[in-house]
């Protein structure tokens, strides 16, 4: 098992992947119907380069926050997860949600619960921001999951 980071930055190098992960996931017409309906909402995502790192913002104009997730390999360290949100009222809003298909339920790499361990860290996240009480997550359906951030 590679090594795992969280973080809320990420190099511009690393652009063509994040690029992949969240515009060209093999597994993406699963969940075409939440996507659609999300990107009426917020609108499209789309990447830029800030100061040598990537920002993921949507076209809306909705502030945005990113958490990536990279896994250490021979070759570098290498982006495997994307999660992009929003805040609404007492809420953290999940709008995108990517993991690398080597990740996902089908995946080799399944055992690591790679989007469990995702969606713990923006708990405890939300638990060092004044007035954030639950999380909502579009994970495939256009009827999100709410979950309370526990204190």
């Amino acid at each position: 098992m590679t090594e795992l980071a969280l973080t809320s930055t990420l190099e511009a190098a690393h652009e063509p992947a994040i690029e992949r992960l969240l515009f060209f996931h093999p597994d993406q017409d699963r969940s075409v119907e939440c996507i659609r309906h999300v990107v009426e909402r917020y609108g499209r995502p789309k990447l830029r380069i800030v100061r040598d790192r990537i920002v993921v913002e949507v076209a809306s104009r909705v502030q945005t926050q990113t958490l990536f997730v990279t896994a250490t390999t021979p070759e570098g360290d290498m982006p495997v997860g994307i999660m992009v949100y929003t805040r609404e009222g007492d809420a953290f809003v999940v709008l995108f949600v990517v993991v690398h298909e080597a990740f996902c339920r089908d995946g080799p790499r399944a055992s690591e619960r790679l989007l469990q361990r995702m969606v713990t860290e923006l708990q405890a996240i939300a638990r060092r921001v004044k007035g954030v009480e639950r999380l909502v997550l579009y994970l495939g359906r256009k009827t999100p999951v709410s979950m309370r951030v526990r204190r």
